[in-house]
């Protein structure tokens, strides 16, 4: 029997509990900087892994369709996370998980890929109003290469992904 996302599961919970993670302050800008920079090593660097992102929004997925095109010749898998959004087009190996307005996901910013050869974590938590303008979005949250880390966070999704 398939069962739905816990509305309280937290990938920036699983993250901060460590308190050995720095935690940043950021806008929206400097998250797509360091996101991008994972997207882009991982298509240079040709991991095969799968990557799990939190769009919290799909319509803010839509944008970057053709990074995550390019990626999905790439990684073994794609699992985005956000609300709901119908003009979402079918690309091989990326999969959707439509969220409700009261999974805590719905306030993440996160990008985790975990491989033998590269393995990062960007989690982010959205510290502004949900319905914020979505340029001015702030965010705290941690970036690490923590093996460790990243393999229990990376561990946890896929057992989520499993259950629904």
């Amino acid at each position: 029997m398939k069962h739905s996302i816990d509305t309280d599961f937290s990938v920036y919970e699983l993250l901060v509990k460590d308190s050995s993670q720095n935690i940043f302050s950021y806008q929206a800008r400097m998250l797509q900087h360091w996101s991008s920079n994972i997207e882009q090593t991982i298509i240079c660097q040709q991991v095969s892994t799968s990557i799990f992102v939190g769009f919290q929004q799909l319509k803010l997925f839509i944008p970057q369709i053709p990074i995550y095109t390019q990626l999905s010749q790439v990684a073994a898998e794609i699992w985005i996370f956000g609300l709901p959004c119908d003009r979402l087009p079918q690309i091989e190996n990326i999969y959707y998980i439509p969220l409700k307005t009261n999974h805590q996901l719905c306030q993440e910013w996160f990008v985790i890929a975990h491989h033998d050869t590269y393995s990062r974590a960007l989690v982010a938590r959205q510290t502004t109003p949900y319905n914020f303008q979505s340029t001015k979005r702030s965010f705290e949250g941690a970036i690490t290469f923590d093996r460790t880390v990243i393999r229990s966070i990376y561990q946890k999704l896929v057992q989520l992904i499993t259950s629904i």
